[in-house]
């Protein structure tokens, strides 16, 4: 029985995320940027070397501040092999070009092209939301180790490197590995509907937003008509994102849990000393902008609940986003919330870090302050027998 190494790091970057894990030669990244972006850039630099391959890159979904240090991210590695996606549809990939290219956020070919954004060296994987009609054939592991560069009949035949799964499948880094990434595209209908209420309260012409990505290169050029679309993309707080990509990261359902990883877990604002219930469960599901008013994380990822020891605390502790009842059936749970400590929408909220606090999780804050890096490591089983 062959065993490797994995580090998992919750970046200090403020308001935003920036999370990865080292899987020996193996590099995961979910999320990468912040806003201010100057508080992710130097982070981000120095997160790996220039020799370095990416070889899943997961984006939870597309606001500004879990997207914009990607460039940097592109410029400071050798090459990002592999990009998850939730998988848009085409109204509302317009009215997200139209918004950002209106308040000059710079992320509009990542959302318009991500093929066009990252270049013919790197696939693209579109998660389908846990909604959709759609099915695959197949949802047998997919083995992004494996993944091809050039033209594949696995891929679609329009654009050779890209293709659409169903949430829940799992992926794998190698055909023997025990760990699995299983990405869950939830669908929020109601953000949509609140967004588009608020576009025609203020007479902007909603059709054309959806329909036309150019509409805000010619219609939307007055600076008080773009402070109005600021005000409104401000006050929605995070949730014009119709779809928000979950991610569990860790042990297969083929290991038994005496057999799960031995960890070790660093973090200054965390006394986690030997024995401690926290050591024996390393997967961790990472939240990004979800709304646990919506879901139920035991259900999503049923099979997996018993290997989860760190769960992020979405929305960077939003009160509009957080419902305790999400976690009912996790036990021994680290939950680190990300958040800048000057951000304007006043998270984290009081109530949530009260209730996590009398909760019988942990709770501990990553903001920019360099101290509050959280970083785990593990010895993981590779080989199935």
């Amino acid at each position: 029985m062959k065993s490797y190494k994995v580090t998992r790091t919750f970046h200090p970057i403020g308001q935003g995320g920036f999370y990865t894990e080292r899987h020996n030669s193996f590099n995961i990244v979910y999320d990468c940027g912040s806003t201010p972006r100057r508080h992710a850039d130097p982070v981000v630099k120095s997160a790996f070397s220039k020799k370095e391959v990416i070889h899943a890159l997961f984006i939870s979904h597309f606001d500004y501040d879990h997207i914009s240090a990607i460039a940097t991210l592109i410029k400071s590695v050798h090459s990002i092999r592999t990009v998850i996606i939730p998988l848009l549809k085409d109204e509302h990939r317009n009215v997200l070009v139209n918004i950002n290219r209106a308040l000059s956020l710079n992320i509009l070919r990542m959302i318009d092209s991500p093929e066009s954004f990252f270049g013919k060296h790197t696939n693209i994987i579109r998660v389908r939301s846990s909604q959709s009609p759609d099915r695959d054939e197949s949802d047998d592991p997919i083995d992004l180790i494996e993944l091809p560069i050039e033209p594949s009949p696995q891929f679609n035949r329009k654009n050779s490197n890209t293709m659409t799964i169903n949430s829940g499948r799992p992926l794998t880094l190698g055909r023997a590995s025990r760990w699995v990434f299983v990405p869950y595209n939830y669908k929020y209908r109601n953000r949509h509907a609140k967004l588009v209420e608020e576009l025609k309260l203020q007479n902007f012409n909603v059709k054309k937003l959806q329909t036309d990505s150019t509409y805000t290169i010619h219609e939307i050029i007055k600076p008080t008509t773009r402070r109005t679309l600021r005000k409104i993309y401000d006050s929605l707080d995070g949730t014009v994102n119709e779809n928000s990509m979950l991610l569990y990261s860790g042990p297969d359902e083929t290991i038994n849990q005496r057999d799960s990883c031995g960890c070790k877990t660093v973090s200054e604002l965390l006394d986690l000393s030997d024995p401690h219930p926290y050591l024996c469960k390393a997967g961790c599901i990472y939240t990004g902008d979800c709304d646990f008013k919506k879901i139920q994380l035991s259900n999503i990822y049923s099979s997996y609940k018993r290997y989860v020891g760190v769960t992020q605390v979405p929305h960077h502790g939003s009160k509009h986003s957080f419902d305790l009842k999400s976690l009912d059936g996790f036990t021994n749970l680290i939950c680190p919330v990300s958040y800048g400590t000057n951000n304007r929408y006043g998270h984290p909220s009081a109530e949530v870090i009260k209730e996590l606090f009398l909760s019988p999780f942990s709770v501990l804050s990553v903001t920019e302050q360099q101290n509050s890096k959280f970083e785990q490591t593990f010895d993981c089983l590779i080989d199935r027998g």
